[in-house]
């Protein structure tokens, strides 16, 4: 007797006209063929990419060469104006005031408001520093004069402007002779303090710079009312 061996998977799956018949497989059976089917494209499609990246990309590769030369020279001040924005210089932005003749800036970022002074009510057995008490809308405000720490001699007839600054949790009115301008200064042109500026300490000066063919000195003032012993920290 002969004994015929069946294939079950293709007798199911066999179609007369080859195509495949509408009959449910297995989960695993599928997995498989997926795999298979996997393995079989991946190679084709590497390949595909391989050819197509191993190609250099080029912009209109029919155009002139006058053509080339304006995409070139395009191209060109599209990285120098890159170039110059990465390596924009910070602006500073400035309160530009007189005291005793002489110009000086003082950063806005410390200021609040400018206001003019008005009835100033003297504060006893304070240092000569303190000018005295006023009253802006409500607030009792203190002013202080900086000639002193600048070596400057003061000028308390002349009080009538005053710059309201606020640095941490100190609010005070430093008194000026006249508040000129506001400016925006690059920090890339503030010069150091010139070595033969010895009297006054370096650490209250940021450096100098020039205004209207004039120069000012623009000051550290975070560090001259903090350490320059303006503050009052003393019980009366």
């Amino acid at each position: 007797d002969i004994i015929m061996l069946l294939n079950v998977d293709r007798l199911i799956r066999y179609s007369p006209d080859k195509t495949e018949a509408q009959i449910p497989v297995s989960a695993a059976a599928i997995q498989v063929e997926a795999k298979n089917l996997q393995l079989e494209i991946e190679p084709k499609l590497l390949a595909e990419d391989t050819k197509v990246l191993g190609k250099p990309h080029v912009f209109c590769p029919n155009a002139t060469a006058e053509e080339k030369a304006i995409f070139r020279e395009r191209a060109d001040n599209l990285r120098l104006l890159g170039d110059r924005e990465n390596s924009a210089p910070i602006n500073m932005s400035l309160a530009v005031v007189a005291l005793n003749g002489e110009h000086f800036g003082i950063n806005l970022g410390v200021v609040r408001e400018f206001t003019d002074i008005r009835q100033v009510t003297p504060v006893p057995c304070t240092p000569d520093r303190i000018i005295g008490n006023m009253n802006l809308r409500g607030e009792i405000l203190t002013l202080v004069d900086i000639r002193n720490v600048l070596n400057m001699s003061p000028d308390t007839k002349s009080l009538s402007q005053a710059i309201v600054v606020e640095i941490e949790d100190l609010v005070a009115g430093v008194v000026v002779d006249e508040i000129l301008d506001i400016i925006h200064l690059n920090l890339s042109d503030l010069a150091t303090i010139p070595a033969a500026i010895n009297s006054v300490n370096r650490e209250y000066l940021r450096g100098t710079a020039f205004y209207e063919e004039k120069i000012i000195t623009v000051l550290n003032l975070q560090k001259l009312l903090i350490k320059g012993g303006i503050v009052v920290d003393e019980e009366v």
